[in-house]
């Protein structure tokens, strides 16, 4: 028998009760599996025809509910639900895959800017030692070791060494362990009370870097529209005017949209990085103080150091 003439009769046996809905949908959702063609599938490849397949089964009681016997046969009504749901599935592949490779060209555009804003800190060990134990990071100091606070209350000649460990809290998602080994031995710094402060420091960005990571991907959908309705790369021979219209105007909003969020990002909007207010809380030393080394190492190191003074609650 027909695949057709299964499907009119199945809605036939639903109206009549013999079979539920759920049963009917399932069946239907076999045909279109095996029988695909039958569907204009043909062209697809099994991704495509699996999401289609699945959606039905998920929304295709909606047929048995709305079907009008003034449209036609059932089997065809099944059909051109079916073509619907494989073009809005189509379309919905096609922009995830366009966003992606925005997304992917974005990222290796940035890729150089990211890295060497990251990495600042190695730059700085480098150069910026303290006052003594400059050749033997391993050497162990006979004094006891300092807490934090102690160490930033130390009266001392040199300041690199507060300069370095205010900039080392600043970039406390780049510290690794062999980082804060080494920066405590230089300084007589208790590793237990660094690496707690270090910490902390992490976990208050943690709200930070959500809101961040969400205005990135609106900064990016924005990006993906404004390429999708750009008029140099649409078609407009192939839509009407009130179209053309309704995407000049889309164009001109995600325009507008991504090039602000992007300028709110590149001037420091959700900078990755505790407050100035944070630093100074944790060192027990005033928010003037902590701005005034974070400066002292950008004069320093004007190529290798990126200091944010924006600061947010």
């Amino acid at each position: 028998m027909k695949k057709t003439i299964i499907i009119d009769e199945l809605y036939t046996k639903v109206q009549q009760k013999e079979i539920t809905v759920i049963s009917a949908v399932a069946k239907i959702a076999v045909f279109i599996q095996t029988d695909y063609r039958l569907f204009s599938l043909g062209k697809y490849d099994e991704d495509i025809r699996a999401s289609v397949v699945l959606e039905f089964i998920r929304t295709g009681y909606k047929t048995f509910d709305r079907y009008d016997e003034s449209y036609g046969t059932f089997h065809n009504y099944v059909i051109s639900y079916v073509k619907g749901i494989c073009q809005t599935t189509v379309k919905k592949a096609a922009l995830k895959l366009k966003r992606e490779k925005v997304e992917f060209s974005q990222s290796v555009d940035n890729y150089q800017e990211e890295e060497d804003k990251h990495n600042f800190i190695l730059k700085l060990e480098r150069d910026c030692l303290a006052p003594y134990a400059l050749n033997n990071p391993k050497r162990i100091s006979a004094e006891p070791p300092l807490s934090l606070l102690e160490f930033m209350h130390k009266k001392t000649h040199n300041s690199d060494a507060k300069c370095t460990i205010v900039v080392a809290l600043k970039a406390c998602t780049d510290l690794g362990d062999s980082e804060i080994l080494k920066i405590c031995h230089e300084n007589n710094i208790s590793e237990k009370d660094f690496y707690e402060t270090v910490q902390e420091l992490k976990e208050s960005l943690d709200l930070k870097y959500e809101r961040r990571e969400k205005y990135i991907l609106s900064r990016n959908a924005a990006y993906s529209n404004h390429r999708l309705y750009d008029p140099d790369i649409a078609f407009p021979s192939e839509k009407t005017a009130s179209i053309q219209k309704l995407n000049n105007q889309r164009y001109e909003n995600s325009t507008v949209l991504w090039k602000r969020k992007n300028h709110e990002l590149r001037r420091g909007r959700f900078h990755y990085s505790p407050t100035n207010k944070t630093i100074a809380k944790k060192l027990g030393i005033c928010e003037r103080q902590v701005h005034y080394y974070l400066s002292r190492i950008k004069e320093q190191f004007p190529d290798y150091i990126e200091i944010n003074d924006e600061e947010e609650d």
